[in-house]
C-alpha cells in the first residue's frame, strides 16, 4: 500500500495528504513513507500559491531573480536584506534561478517544515505505542495549527528553526551522533541568522528543570534584557562570526520589539486578526508548559508505567523523553516572551513549538486516566479559530491557482518543464 500512496501523490500531490494519514492508520509501520506524502502535498500547495500584493515572498522571488546572470561564487557573495554569509539560502536560490523556477524556494521550505513535525510525531508516537488515532489527530494538528501563510511567505527562518529542531531531536532523542545531525546543526546558521538562538539554548537543555525559575523571570523582563543587549552590542565592534551573528540576531529582536513607526508595524498593531493570531499562539505555549509540567508526574514518565508503554526500554530512555521536553519547554517559553513584541515574528518560536510539542501531548493523551487524555484536546479549539485567519490571509491570493493547481502540480511533471526550458 505504500507505495501505491508514494505513486498517487507523485502523480497527485494533494491526495497524498489523504492517502498518508489513510496509510498511517492502516500501516503504521510505514509511516516514513506516508508522512513524505502528507508534506509532498502541502509542498504542493506552496508551489501553486501566487501571492496578491507584496508580502515577503514576493521579495524573495525577486532576489532568485537578481541571480539569474551571476555565476556560483558571485552568488555566494551577495548579501540579501543587508544579510551576508546565507551561503546555503543563496545556493538553492541560485540554483532555482539556473532552473527558471522560483515556485520551487517556498515548497521545498514548506516539505521540510512540515516533514520534521510529521517525523518527530510519529517517530515518538511508535516509541510510545500511543494510538494511531491519536497521531493522526496532532499531525492533523499540525497542518492546522501552523500559519500556512507565514511558513510559505517567509521561506528561511521557519525552514532553520526546523532544520536545528530535527538535529537536536535526533541527537537528544534518538542518540544519532553522525554527520547528518552535524549538517543539521551547521547548515542552518547559513540560512538565517536566528538559528544560532537555537543552538544556544540547546547548550542550556541540560540544565532546563533546574533554571525554570531563572528562565521564568528572564522571559517576564525579556523587553529590558533586549535593550540591554542591544546598547551593549552597539559599542562592540568584531570580525568574529559568531558574534556578529549574536549582535545581528539581538538588532533585530530590537526593531521586532520596538517598531512602532514603520509602515507595516503600524498595520500589525492596528490589526484585530494579527491580536487575536499572537494571544491564540501564546495561549497555545501556555498549555504546552503546563502539560510538560504536569508530565512529569504522569505515570508514563515514572519507571514502572514507562516499562508498560515504551516499545523496547534499551532503545529509547525516560531520559531522552524529558531532554527532548526541556527543548519543547525552552520554545513554549520562547513563545510566551514574545507576548510586548510588536512585530509577529514571535510565529517562528510559535511554529517551533507546535513542530515538537507532539511530545508532551502524546504523553498526555496516552495517560491511563481518562481525565488526562480529555484534557489533552484543549489544545485543539483555538486553532480552529487560528486557522480561519490564516485562511483569510491565504485567499488573498490567486484562488483557482491555490485551490486547483496543486492537483496538477506533479513533482514528475514539474521536473520535465523544467528540464526543457
Amino acid at each position: 500500500m505504500s507505495w501505491i500512496v508514494v505513486i498517487v501523490s507523485i502523480l497527485c500531490p494533494p491526495l497524498g495528504i489523504v492517502g498518508g494519514i489513510i496509510g498511517i492508520y492502516k500501516d503504521y509501520n510505514k509511516w516514513k513513507y506516508y508522512i513524505l506524502c502528507i508534506a509532498l502535498g502541502m509542498a504542493s500547495i506552496a508551489y501553486c500559491y501566487i501571492p496578491k500584493g507584496d508580502p515577503d515572498i514576493v521579495r524573495y522571488w525577486d532576489f532568485v531573480e537578481s541571480l539569474k546572470n551571476y555565476s556560483f561564487i558571485k552568488a555566494l557573495n551577495t548579501t540579501m536584506h543587508g544579510d551576508g554569509n546565507l551561503y546555503v539560502y543563496t545556493a538553492f536560490a541560485w540554483i532555482c534561478a539556473q532552473i527558471g523556477d522560483v515556485h520551487l524556494l517556498p515548497a521545498c521550505s514548506v516539505f521540510i517544515v512540515y516533514y520534521v513535525g510529521f517525523y518527530i510525531t510519529c517517530q515518538v508516537g511508535k516509541d510510545i505505542k500511543a494510538k494511531k488515532t491519536t497521531v493522526i489527530v496532532y499531525i492533523i494538528f499540525i497542518m492546522l495549527a501552523l500559519n500556512f501563510y507565514g511558513v510559505v511567505n517567509n521561506v528561511r527562518n521557519i525552514c532553520a528553526f526546523a532544520l536545528i529542531s530535527m538535529a537536536i531531536f535526533r541527537e537528544m532523542y534518538q542518540k544519532k551522533y553522525d554527520i547528518w545531525s552535524a549538517l543539521l546543526y551547521i547548515l542552518p546558521l547559513f540560512i538565517h541568522t536566528s538559528a544560532i538562538l537555537l543552538i544556544l539554548l540547546r547548550l542550556v537543555v541540560y540544565f532546563s528543570v533546574k533554571i525554570r525559575v531563572i528562565l521564568l523571570v528572564l522571559v517576564v523582563n525579556i523587553m529590558m534584557l533586549i535593550d540591554f543587549a542591544f546598547n551593549l552590542f552597539t559599542s562592540i565592534g568584531t570580525n568574529n562570526f559568531v558574534i556578529s551573528l549574536i549582535r545581528s540576531m539581538v538588532f533585530k529582536a530590537h526593531f521586532y520589539f520596538h517598531n512602532t513607526t514603520s509602515e507595516w508595524g503600524k498595520i500589525v498593531m492596528n490589526s484585530l486578526s494579527y491580536r487575536i493570531d499572537r494571544y491564540l499562539n501564546i495561549t497555545f505555549a501556555c498549555i504546552i508548559c503546563i502539560f510538560l509540567l504536569w508530565s512529569q508526574k504522569d505515570e508514563l514518565m515514572s519507571k514502572y508505567r514507562y516499562r508498560n508503554v515504551i516499545r523496547n526500554v534499551n532503545t529509547v530512555s525516560i531520559k531522552r523523553l524529558e531532554l527532548f521536553n526541556n527543548y519543547v519547554f525552552f520554545m513554549a517559553m520562547a513563545t510566551i516572551g514574545c507576548l510586548q513584541m510588536i512585530m509577529p515574528e514571535y510565529w517562528r518560536f510559535y511554529s517551533t513549538t507546535v513542530l515538537t510539542a507532539s511530545v508532551p501531548f502524546l504523553i498526555m493523551a496516552n495517560s491511563k486516566f481518562r481525565y488526562k487524555r480529555i484534557i489533552s484536546y484543549v489544545i485543539f479549539p483555538g486553532v480552529l479559530i487560528n486557522s480561519i485567519i490564516v485562511l483569510r490571509f491565504l485567499l488573498y491570493s490567486d484562488r483557482f491557482s491555490l485551490l486547483v493547481m496543486p492537483f496538477f502540480s506533479s513533482p514528475l511533471v514539474i521536473t520535465i518543464r523544467n528540464i526543457l526550458k
